[in-house]
């Protein structure tokens, strides 16, 4: 069978171009292939015309690799590394598997490839075996579940995120247990459009850098963790675009998300014991309060931006870092849930579960709360999570089974997730909601109504070891 005839050299060059801007990958640099000049392409001791055809070679197998390869997670290559007796490289290389660069992802290879594609592909540098492992940033979730800093403004900073709902929107500003969260440097209007586009996933990212202060190079340090757009997107379980790289538009989702955190202040009222002086539960009288400085929610030191040949600007990494409000407590730690984490927030039902997931997560200490049950009445579990208005809602629309039935369904769920070992209804308080059965006390005896949740024990149990590898871990909890 005859060999097929290769491109000209100006079709190669402009399928190259192409695939830079399909990836977001040298958009400068396509810029000069559409002019036919091909020095952007010029590789030491080579013909620039064969430089071009390495190029070529080089996207033609990427471009196999995104139609017939196997995309594979970093919790999957993790996996197939343990499971080896050798090195990464060695593993990785007898799995067939690759890291693809422009891509920002890992591939296994078809069990055909063209040998000549893949060797242009690691000379130009668009493939990677396994003696490199990529840099992880800032929001590349790896397991199932992480370690997470949840000191009281970090709790209060995941539930103000979560809706507008836990706001004041006549002053816009949020308040609670001694927290105040405003926006800063930003006009009134913006003000509000900001807060009125707080939905389930707001709260997500803000988890992710609290993971990462835990996880990163440099463990704890308030400054200069690197955030991908691209590695956030695909932690919020995005998919990609069919030609590789994460689409346009969640990058910008990402990047209004980092926009919104920027201008986010938050300052918090204290006892004398330097504890959260919080609003319920202790007499006014015996209360000394003081207010710890107003402390930027993050720092946003640089940013690069990717030029589409439009103009248009797409956010694609930052450095930042957190503010000082990360060290006004003693630590206390709890889990993140990976798949509380992609969940989408395009249904009542994934919202339901992303809001009250991420209040019971964060009323687990990991260090404390292995073989604990945490009791909370209907009313506080809705409140805490931002859910009480929309359930009284259905109320008054005559759908009150609804909104009960959504909250065992979310319980149900969030066992299967294993936010929580297992539910039930406190057994005085179930008796009451069964009595008031086809009465109007009926609402309030399920608001009311006590709910016993046990521990997730093992993912606990198996995050407490974490903690106890961290230098200054408060073992008291």
């Amino acid at each position: 069978m005859p060999r097929a005839k290769l491109p000209s050299i100006k079709e190669m060059g402009a399928f190259v171009a192409k695939c830079w801007r399909d990836a977001g990958y040298r958009l400068d640099d396509a810029h000069a292939l559409d002019h036919e000049d091909y020095r952007v392409l010029a590789q030491a001791d080579v013909p620039l015309d064969q430089a071009v055809k390495t190029h070529w070679y080089a996207w033609s197998l990427v471009t196999s690799l995104t139609d017939r390869g196997e995309p594979l997670s970093p919790s999957a290559v993790d996996a197939i590394v343990r499971g080896a007796s050798g090195d990464r490289a060695g593993a990785l290389e007898q799995a067939r598997v690759v890291f693809v660069v422009p891509l920002g992802r890992y591939y296994r290879l078809p069990t055909r490839v063209n040998k000549t594609g893949l060797q242009a592909a690691v000379d130009v540098g668009l493939v990677e075996g396994g003696a490199k492992a990529p840099a992880r940033s800032a929001g590349a979730l790896t397991d199932e579940y992480h370690l997470m800093v949840a000191t009281h403004p970090a709790r209060a900073l995941a539930r103000a995120l979560m809706g507008p709902q836990t706001w004041d929107l006549e002053t816009l500003t949020y308040h609670r247990s001694g927290v105040t969260i405003e926006l800063r440097g930003v006009s009134e209007e913006e003000k509000r459009e900001l807060v009125e586009q707080l939905d389930a996933r707001s709260a997500d990212l803000i988890q992710l850098l609290l993971v990462e202060q835990l996880e990163g190079d440099a463990p704890r340090r308030p400054d200069a963790l690197k955030v991908m757009a691209a590695d956030v997107a695909a932690s919020y379980g995005l998919l990609p675009h069919p030609k590789g790289g994460m689409r346009t538009e969640d990058l910008r989702r990402v990047g209004r998300q980092i926009r919104f955190l920027d201008a986010l202040h938050i300052s918090v009222t204290v006892d004398a014991n330097n504890q959260p002086a919080v609003d319920f539960g202790v007499p006014v009288a015996t209360r000394v309060k003081s207010v710890v400085g107003a402390s930027k929610v993050l720092h946003v030191y640089n940013s690069v931006e990717l030029v589409s040949t439009s103009g248009e600007k797409i956010p694609r990494e930052w450095t930042v870092g957190l503010g000082t409000w990360m060290q006004l407590f003693p630590r206390e730690y709890a889990p993140l849930f990976r798949n509380l984490v992609q969940l989408p927030s395009n249904s009542a039902k994934s919202v339901w579960t992303k809001k009250i997931g991420l209040t019971l997560a964060l009323r687990w200490n990991v260090v404390t709360g292995m073989h604990r049950s945490l009791r909370v009445t209907v009313r506080d579990l809705l409140d805490e999570a931002g859910l009480l208005g929309e359930a009284e809602q259905l109320r008054k629309r005559g759908e009150a089974k609804e909104a009960m039935q959504r909250l065992t369904q979310t319980l149900d769920a969030l066992r299967d997730h294993q936010v929580h070992g297992n539910w039930i209804w406190e057994e005085a308080s179930h008796e009451r909601i069964l009595a008031t059965q086809r009465t109007h006390k009926h609402w309030k005896a399920w608001l009311e109504a006590e709910i016993v949740l046990d521990a997730p024990a093992a993912v606990l149990t198996g995050l407490r070891a974490n903690v106890s590898a961290l230098p200054d871990a408060n073992s008291d909890g």
